[in-house]
C-alpha cells in the first residue's frame, strides 16, 4: 500500500469551495493530487498555486467520466483515492421541482458520483478509499432543497453499497455532509449580520464549518483512517443539524 504521506488522490470539482480547499490541503500533506472541475483558467491557476495536476475536461459526454481517470491515473501513475465534490444546488421543493430541474439534481449529483465511483473502484490500490463530498441536506431532509435532499440521501446508501462492495480489496468509502459554508469561519457571537440570518442558525460551535474544515476531514478518511471507518457519513456544519434551535446553546 502506497504510504499514507503519498497518497494519489483524483477529486472531482476541485475548482470551487469546498473542493478548491481540499485540493489545497491534501496537496500541503504531502498527497499527488489531480482535479477536475471549474473553468479551465481556474484550474490552472489552483495547479499552479498548489503543485496539483488539473485534469481538464467535461463528465458529461459518453467517454468523459472515464477519460477523467484514465487521464488522472497516468498523471498519477496510480490511483489511491477519489473524492467526489462536484454537488450542485437547486432550491425549491418537491412541489415545486420542475421534472427538468428534478432530472438534473439527480444526474449531477447521483448519477455522475456513481459513474465517477464505477469508473475508478478497480483502478484503486488495495487499501485505498473514496469519500463523496454530500450536502448538509442527506443528513436532515431541508423542505426548500427537495431534489438535494433525495439525491443526497441516495449518495450515502451508494458509499455503504461501495463500503460493502470494496471491502474485500481493503477499499473503504465514505461520505461527508456538508452545511452551509462560511469562508471566513467567522464566529456567530461575534458577527451580529451572520445573527440576523435568524435565531435557529447559530450553530452550537459559534460558526459554520469553513471549506478548510471540509478538508480536514477528507484527510482523515483518505490520509487517517485504517480502513475500520467505512460504510459512514460524517456531518460538518458546526452542530447545526444536531437540533432545531441550536441557538439556545448560546443563550440567544
Amino acid at each position: 500500500m502506497t504510504s499514507s504521506f503519498r497518497k494519489k488522490i483524483l477529486i472531482i470539482g476541485g475548482g470551487a469551495p469546498p473542493g478548491s480547499a481540499i485540493v489545497g490541503h491534501l496537496s500541503g500533506t504531502g498527497s499527488l493530487v489531480a482535479f477536475n472541475g471549474g473553468c479551465q483558467e481556474q484550474g490552472l491557476e489552483l495547479a499552479k498555486a498548489t503543485g496539483a495536476t488539473f485534469i481538464p475536461g467535461d463528465w458529461q459526454p459518453e467517454d468523459g467520466v472515464d477519460r477523467i481517470v484514465s487521464d488522472a491515473v497516468d498523471a498519477l501513475e496510480g490511483l489511491d483515492g477519489l473524492v467526489w465534490a462536484g454537488n450542485s444546488t437547486h432550491a425549491a421543493r418537491i412541489s415545486e421541482t420542475t421534472d427538468s430541474a428534478w432530472d438534473a439534481v439527480i444526474e449531477h449529483n447521483l448519477v455522475a458520483p456513481f459513474r465517477f465511483a464505477k469508473a475508478a473502484m478497480p483502478l484503486l490500490s488495495i487499501g485505498g478509499g473514496i469519500v463523496f463530498v454530500a450536502s448538509g441536506a442527506a443528513a436532515r431532509t431541508e423542505m426548500e432543497l427537495g431534489a438535494c435532499s433525495v439525491a443526497g440521501r441516495a449518495l450515502l446508501w451508494l458509499s455503504n453499497m461501495l463500503a460493502v462492495e470494496g471491502g474485500p480489496r481493503g477499499i473503504a468509502a465514505n461520505a461527508i455532509c456538508v452545511g452551509e459554508i462560511d469562508a471566513d469561519a467567522r464566529p456567530f457571537i461575534d458577527e451580529p449580520q451572520l445573527r440576523d440570518l435568524g435565531p435557529a442558525f447559530v450553530p452550537p460551535a459559534g460558526r459554520l464549518a469553513s471549506p478548510e474544515d471540509v478538508a480536514r476531514a477528507v484527510e482523515f478518511f483518505l490520509l487517517r483512517n485504517n480502513g475500520t471507518c467505512t460504510g459512514t457519513s460524517l456531518t460538518v456544519d458546526g452542530g447545526l443539524r444536531s437540533a432545531l434551535r441550536a441557538n439556545k446553546v448560546h443563550g440567544a
